[in-house]
């Protein structure tokens, strides 16, 4: 249905759609099959999509956010070589900043959840890759929450953050508000998935 609007649609019509459709190939690969190689063809055609259309539109928050999260999820697929020889990474880093820059409460603070994010994850490489700190995460993912502080993957991720940081009482606590929330917050898949893996994490907190 985006592909079917973007035949004909112009301007702020147009620059929605375009970030929707990465969004549901996101989604699609996320969510709808366990297929790796599927996977992988997903996820390049929503990457495909939104660096076609950086050029078009500059000063999109939801393309460069949405672009940041596909880069995401095709490292994670392809790998850890083929991510650092396309340096996902610092891509992920600079469509997030520019999310934020044009509107840092976009998809509620989804700029500063990413970038919070890739900051905890990606592999600090010296001398190539020097900037990734699980301690500026918290820093960063501490603004989103502050913005939404009723996301549940803003929470996911500052929990994790903080709990990497020695923060266990305050990380534990967000999680279990994360299993205590009631009704569906991001949607029913995003939700089952994220809730199981913080129940995954919950358990492996306590045991360790």
């Amino acid at each position: 249905l985006y592909k079917k609007i973007l035949e004909t649609a112009t301007d702020a019509e147009k620059e929605e759609a375009t970030w929707k459709l990465i969004r549901a190939y996101y989604f699609k690969g996320k969510y709808t099959t366990s297929d790796k190689e599927l996977k992988k063809k997903i996820y390049d055609l929503g990457k495909n999509i939104g660096e076609a259309s950086l050029k078009e539109f500059p000063q999109s928050p939801g393309i460069h956010l949405f672009l940041a999260i596909v880069w995401g999820v095709w490292g994670e697929e392809y790998g850890i070589i083929a991510a650092a020889r396309k340096g996902v990474a610092g891509k992920i880093k600079e469509l997030c900043e520019k999310s934020i820059e044009i509107d840092p409460k976009f998809d509620e603070a989804g700029g500063y959840r990413v970038l919070g994010r890739v900051y905890f994850k990606a592999p600090k490489i010296w001398p190539f890759l020097r900037w990734p700190s699980k301690e500026k995460a918290v820093e960063i993912l501490k603004k989103a929450y502050t913005i939404a502080p009723e996301n549940l993957t803003t929470k996911q991720f500052l929990a994790e953050a903080l709990y990497s940081q020695g923060q266990k009482k305050e990380a534990i606590k967000l999680m279990k508000e994360i299993l205590a929330t009631e009704g569906i917050s991001e949607g029913i898949a995003e939700d089952a998935v994220l809730k199981n893996e913080v129940k995954t994490t919950l358990e492996k907190w306590q045991k360790g």
